[in-house]
């Protein structure tokens, strides 16, 4: 998966990875989300084709507070980065059509477009 695919949802995103009932990190502040899967920051390696549990918290409006959202992925890429860290890409697995509907008003423009010009 591109970057490209991509949008910013918000600057710290409140999502929380699982392997198995193990939870794993993931760096709030370098974070991507789209309807059909996540790119992140870890600060260890997932191996191609491990299956996570994700919990997103995707907002209500109107001063409610963040539903839960549930659900599966698989890691698809996961490469280490100069800077010793992990970039990893999650396929969703099982997101409903609803949830990820409501990822598509969050998350609607690329990520590029909102990357200021230099």
């Amino acid at each position: 998966m591109s970057s490209s695919r991509f949008s910013q949802s918000i600057s710290s995103p409140p999502v929380a990875l699982h392997l198995g009932n193990e939870p794993h990190e993931v760096d709030r502040r370098h974070f991507q989300i789209s309807p059909r899967g996540m790119v992140f920051r870890s600060s260890a390696a997932l191996p191609a084709w491990t299956e996570v549990g994700i919990c997103l918290h995707l907002p209500t409006g109107n001063g409610r507070p963040p539903e839960q959202v549930d659900c599966h992925g698989v890691v698809i890429n996961c490469r280490r980065q100069r800077n010793g860290a992990w970039k990893c890409a999650v396929v969703f697995l099982d997101l409903s059509k609803k949830d990820e509907a409501r990822l598509g008003k969050i998350c609607p423009a690329p990520f590029e477009s909102q990357v200021p010009a230099s």
